[in-house]
């Protein structure tokens, strides 16, 4: 399963295990292309802010490594509260990315979000 053909299932049907808690990951992506900027820039921003120069690469490595751990702290099941960016981080370092995006089950509990969505739409 390519990384585009999941992408394309979830922009039509989004039933992922993520699929509530998609902004945590948005949240830590933007917060580590922020740290890589810092790091990239450490030069202008030091002298656009009025620091030392070694400052904004601290602060940089300092904000990628809490976006990290806070996104795998963060990113729970719902059910059994397993971390599934942390368990999707022990995977192969080429399948992550789609096991985390793809995922419809926990591997842990087994608690499937499209059984909890078709069980609320069931209710209504």
């Amino acid at each position: 399963m390519s990384l585009n053909s999941i992408l394309e299932r979830k922009a039509s049907n989004d039933v992922s295990l993520l699929a509530a808690q998609r902004w945590k990951l948005w949240l830590a992506f933007v917060a580590v292309l922020t740290a890589g900027a810092l790091m990239w820039f450490d030069a202008w921003f030091s002298s656009a802010l009025r620091v030392q120069r070694y400052a904004p690469t601290l602060i940089g490595t300092g904000l990628g490594l809490l976006a990290l751990v806070a996104a795998c702290c963060a990113v729970r099941c719902p059910r059994c509260g397993k971390r599934l960016v942390w368990y999707a981080l022990s995977k192969p370092a080429h399948s992550w990315v789609e096991w985390l995006l793809a995922e419809t089950t926990c591997p842990k509990c087994g608690y499937s979000s499209s059984k909890a969505e078709s069980r609320s739409s069931a209710r209504e």
